[in-house]
């Protein structure tokens, strides 16, 4: 059927808004040399996006694809505001991005009309995908769980992740658009993007939305600087680098831009006011010190360097003394001074010396501002996908498309990806924890506070509970039933976290000894809506001896909370099915104020506390 043959017809089927309709106007569209007018091509989009928009994830992306590329051929000019109209009609879909994205930015033919909305459009692809919370976040570390353990799992057609979008927008900066006036340009939008974001809310949590948008944004200004034509200094990305309140992985790939950007004099000058400057600002600039002259293969400036930082290595902050060593001992070992071999060895013997010697040695041989590079020092792939890694970086911030988790059924997957898995001689070995099999109970404790010993990370459900399923068909219920009684506690905030800890723990049944402290502001701020659900009671401290003789009768085990001569670690203790555990106040002994009782409790638990 030709295309004229279907224009006879043409409202009546896409009126019909069915996907066979639409697909088979958009197939012979695509067949066609014929140039249609452009109210037709718009009426086209149109129902393109409404069969998008009705089927979501299950509609026909290939005519996405051959409309778009019609478009490119007959009407060029058109392809930025009708590819806008069709991601509009289901933003959250990242099929449909991936296809929008690749399309347009194949080449540079999108810039030639409209180049600051077309460098807004790639700045959104850049920064695409929403920040997953709660239930959605869960469910999706149960899909790249699921994948890490067999990468030819069903969940692999799950679904299209965000951060393949974004690949598609990094590889047409690094591949795809050679104009270095446009890539200036968006340069300039990049930086300007970061410090929007730092002036919007200058402090944030890791893992936040703020936070991936402002690794989003220095990962692509990370790959903008592979191309020599962008490397110019701007002094604005030091405010990146010594702002305090940026997280880790951020600071270090801002680190890094700098060190292949930044003028010598200014470095120089920079280090000058090192004596002046905020430990952290200290150990940010003695990674772009050692960064700089392994990029510019600078011996004369590392020994410079070297005398300047020697007196940092005895100084007041313990963050800046350890930073000075390692800098100093990486940069004898690049250009391998030999009039200092005995500071290396003086820094080397310091390591060995202090205890846990081992975990030491690692920090010393992986300190990731001196270890991860690439050959030429600017921002790979493998340089990237170190620092994020290292840095326990959520998996589904990597740009690389998380080739690292498919490669095997991603024919565009990184190489560098396939390496990292297969190779045994690279540098992150060690850091393969989702592909190496377990080390041996000896070693399990050692390698894993070495990998995380400076790293804070927070618990996932999915990965704490490692053989909990989802879907659990034959729920076994628990005859364990323990009441947590406070009666002897008066401080209502910490009524309020007993009760956060009872629900938390899966305890139903809490004794206080009034009810009308749940009502307070005091007790909900700090309890969180658990007395909601929990089975409260009211007990009186002077009625409580004649309560516990009363569940011993019943066949509860009493047990207090009270460090004796005879107490039981808490951690080690194994509750009895049925029990009843006694807190005591919480400034006066349990056994000096109600002697009465001391007699009817089974066991003593403490819970010891350490203090630095």
């Amino acid at each position: 059927m030709i295309l004229d043959e279907i224009l006879d017809d043409f409202e009546g089927i896409l009126n019909s808004c069915s996907v066979d309709g639409v697909q088979k106007v958009v197939s012979c569209l695509c067949s066609s040399e014929n140039k249609i007018c452009e109210n037709t091509l718009e009426l086209i989009f149109k129902k393109v996006a409404e069969v998008i928009g009705r089927f979501g994830s299950d509609a026909p992306y290939d005519c996405v694809a051959n409309v778009l590329k019609y478009c490119r051929k007959h009407y060029p000019e058109n392809l930025l505001q009708y590819s806008k109209n069709l991601l509009a009609s289901d933003m959250k879909n990242p099929f449909l991005a991936q296809e929008i994205y690749s399309l347009c930015f194949n080449d540079e033919l999108i810039f030639n009309n409209a180049k600051e909305e077309a460098l807004e459009f790639l700045m959104s692809g850049l920064t695409y995908g929403e920040f997953q919370s709660g239930n959605d976040k869960i469910e999706f570390d149960y899909v790249l769980e699921e994948l890490k353990k067999d990468l030819t799992s069903p969940w692999k057609n799950y679904t299209c992740f965000p951060s393949q979008v974004r690949a598609v927008c990094l590889n047409a900066l690094s591949s795809n658009i050679k104009s270095d006036d446009i890539l200036k340009d968006l340069k300039e939008l990049l930086i300007q993007k970061s410090i929007e974001i730092s002036t919007k809310k200058p402090r944030y949590f890791k893992n936040s939305p703020h936070h991936r948008l402002k690794l989003r944004v220095i990962c692509a200004l990370a790959v903008l600087h592979r191309n020599e034509n962008i490397r110019f200094w701007d002094s604005r990305l030091l405010k990146t680098v010594f702002d305090e309140n940026n997280q880790t992985d951020v600071t270090l790939i801002a680190e890094r831009i700098v060190a292949m950007t930044i003028p010598k004099d200014v470095l120089l000058e920079l280090v000058s006011k090192l004596p002046t400057m905020t430990a952290s600002t200290q150990v940010s600039l003695l990674s772009m010190c050692f960064m700089f002259c392994k990029i510019n293969n600078d011996k004369a400036l590392s020994q410079q360097f070297i005398q300047t930082f020697l007196p940092y290595t005895m100084g007041q902050n313990f963050i800046t003394r350890l930073n000075a060593q390692i800098t100093i001992y990486y940069l004898l070992t690049l250009f391998e001074i030999t009039e200092y071999e005995m500071i290396k060895t003086a820094i080397l013997d310091s390591f060995k010396t202090q205890t846990n010697q081992e975990v030491n040695l690692l920090k010393l041989n992986e300190s990731i501002q001196h270890t991860v590079w690439s050959k030429d020092g600017c921002l790979d792939d493998e340089c990237l996908f170190g620092v994020m890694y290292s840095l326990d970086t959520p998996v589904d911030e990597f740009y690389f498309g998380l080739a690292v988790l498919m490669y095997s059924f991603d024919p565009n997957g990184s190489k560098f990806c396939q390496r990292m898995i297969t190779a045994d001689d690279t540098i992150y070995d060690s850091r393969k924890k989702i592909y190496a099999p377990a080390p041996p109970p000896e070693e399990q404790k050692l390698d894993e506070f070495a990998i995380t010993s400076n790293v804070q990370r927070k618990a996932n459900p999915i990965q704490v509970s490692t053989d909990f399923k989802v879907f659990q068909e034959d729920y076994e219920e628990d005859e364990k039933e323990m009441i947590v009684v406070a009666s002897l506690i008066d401080k209502i905030p910490n009524l309020g976290g007993i009760a956060r800890t009872c629900e938390v723990l899966g305890i139903e049944n809490l004794v206080i000894s009034s009810l009308k402290f749940c009502e307070g502001t005091e007790f909900r701020n700090v309890s969180m809506t658990a007395e909601k659900y929990l089975n409260l009671s009211e007990m009186k401290p002077k009625f409580l001896q004649n309560y516990l003789i009363e569940k011993k009768t019943q066949g509860y085990s009493i047990v207090g909370a009270e460090q004796t001569s005879n107490s039981v670690n808490f951690i080690s203790f194994k509750f009895p099915k049925k029990c009843v555990l006694v807190l005591g106040h919480e400034k006066e002994e349990f056994l000096q104020i109600y002697w009465d009782y001391w007699t009817m409790l089974w066991k003593y638990l403490r819970l010891e506390l350490y203090g630095l």
